[in-house]
């Protein structure tokens, strides 16, 4: 989960509270502060790219760092409730992967964005069992993918 504020990089963790499914410590994100002048054009932005499936609201972020003070960040969520939230994208590892591996979104494969998504929880020393299952997963299907066209 990455949760953007531009400025200054704020390891912090987001609780459960929030809907969130998240360990005893939270969630581990970022927060990048986005100036007013830029504060249109960046909703606009992300409302498109995380249409459908994910709801937006504003949560409070405590950093790691205790000596901090808690921030107000924006939050896309992928909640049921939500009428495009496809339940098997949580549920069901191997579908999740097989559409990673195959499909794009409006900010360019999906398998670029799990990538670096899984780069950055390593970088910052955390550990999330299903990021680094889906990632296996989908590096089988690309590896399967590309013996196949091979042998046609």
């Amino acid at each position: 989960m990455c949760i953007r504020d531009s400025t200054q990089i704020v390891r912090g963790t987001l609780g459960e509270g929030n809907g969130c499914a998240a360990h005893e410590e939270g969630v581990c994100g970022v927060c990048y502060r986005i100036s007013d002048e830029h504060a249109a054009e960046v909703l606009d932005a992300l409302d498109f790219r995380e249409k459908g499936g994910y709801t937006r609201e504003l949560v409070d972020v405590t950093p790691s760092d205790k000596s901090r003070a808690p921030v107000r960040a924006l939050l896309y969520t992928a909640t049921p409730d939500n009428p495009n939230f496809n339940p098997s994208a949580v549920t069901d590892l191997s579908s999740s992967a097989f559409t990673i591996a195959h499909t794009e979104g409006p900010s360019g494969p999906n398998v670029d964005y799990l990538f670096a998504l899984a780069n950055f929880l390593e970088e910052q020393g955390e550990r999330d069992l299903h990021v680094e299952q889906l990632t296996k997963a989908v590096k089988r299907i690309l590896v399967s993918s590309r013996e196949v066209g091979q042998e046609s």
